[in-house]
């Protein structure tokens, strides 16, 4: 099964992201399977001198730094990378997140005829690489043998998509199928994912093979942009799939409930209770997870120290 994929193109998105951009790209270096690699394409989207310096210090023939000639944003800078790769195969990477040495290992190994994209578990580290949080699937069985609309029911209705450097995707597959629109905020991963499970198989992998960095200035800790592009992601999916309609507003609910569980873990109690409140009014106490999630939410510090503590397990609520 390794023959089914022979070559990989890395795109590496980059916006001002010298401080822990030399590590990513030696974990890229650092596999198992190296010899798959046949480029590594950085997309700077935004850079200082010594930005420039550090990117212009690698000297593996197989990189490639690409400058746009303007901002485009991730969404964006992945999609240029996907149209310049030269393999049949492509893998996102952000700046600064972490693959663990066997992660194209055990992808293709995994890998089945009909696959045409591979997503891995991941681990959450934060500034100083300490593990705060995982995602592990858990679910990889069953979602595998999902067929076409039900792998696009279960990625809209849960996610399964921890973060985009833990995709990998048939490239031309992808083209075929639409990349996500330039402007979008978040989410666009699990946008492609989405439409590529319309036109093949997905195939999950529970190991968490991927690191990824959470910190002050990451987009993942921006409440409101995180919200905004949440809502984006729900109404282009619907657009996308029609048969997901009818569980939008639940889509919704939870997303308002998301919003609040981020600025309880960010401390901002009262911001937190107010969004809560909010998504109680519209319905969010139908759902059973989403209430308990109101619950902690209402609890203040407490509240906090428990969701952090499910997160950290790998539970779901």
């Amino acid at each position: 099964m390794a023959n089914l994929i022979m070559d990989v193109s890395v795109v590496v998105t980059y916006y001002f992201g010298y401080r822990w951009f030399r590590e990513c790209i030696q974990s890229i270096l650092d596999q198992t399977r190296h010899e798959l690699i046949r480029e590594i394409i950085v997309i700077i989207d935004g850079s200082a001198e010594e930005d420039l310096a550090l990117l212009n210090s690698f000297v593996d023939r197989r990189i490639r730094i690409v400058t746009n000639s303007q901002h485009l944003g991730i969404a964006g800078s992945k999609n240029v990378g996907t149209r310049l790769a030269t393999s049949s195969w492509v893998a996102y990477m952000d700046q600064d997140d972490i693959w663990e040495p066997r992660r194209l290992e055990v992808a293709v190994a995994a890998v089945l005829p009909g696959d045409v994209a591979i997503v891995n578990g991941a681990k959450f580290i934060d500034e100083n690489g300490r593990v705060i949080g995982r995602c592990a699937l858990g679910r990889a069985e069953y979602l595998n043998s999902l067929d076409r609309d039900e792998q696009v029911f279960r990625i809209f209705r849960d996610y399964p998509v921890p973060t985009s450097s833990a995709v990998m995707f048939h490239r031309q597959t992808a083209l075929n199928a639409g990349l996500p629109p330039l402007d979008m905020v978040s989410g666009d991963e699990i946008l492609l994912v989405s439409r590529l499970a319309k036109i093949g198989h997905v195939r999950f992998i529970d190991d968490t093979l991927t690191k990824h960095r959470v910190h002050a200035l990451s987009a993942s800790v921006d409440i409101e942009r995180q919200s905004q592009g949440e809502a984006q992601l729900i109404q282009i999916m619907v657009q996308d799939s029609p048969f997901l309609k009818p569980i939008e507003h639940w889509k919704n609910v939870r997303r308002l409930r998301n919003a609040a569980v981020v600025s309880l873990c960010a401390r901002s109690y009262r911001q937190a209770r107010n969004q809560a409140r909010i998504c109680f009014a519209q319905g969010g106490w139908r759902d059973v997870r989403t209430l308990a999630s109101l619950v902690a939410i209402e609890l203040g510090p407490v509240g906090r120290r428990l969701l952090l503590w499910v997160r950290f397990s790998g539970l779901r609520l």
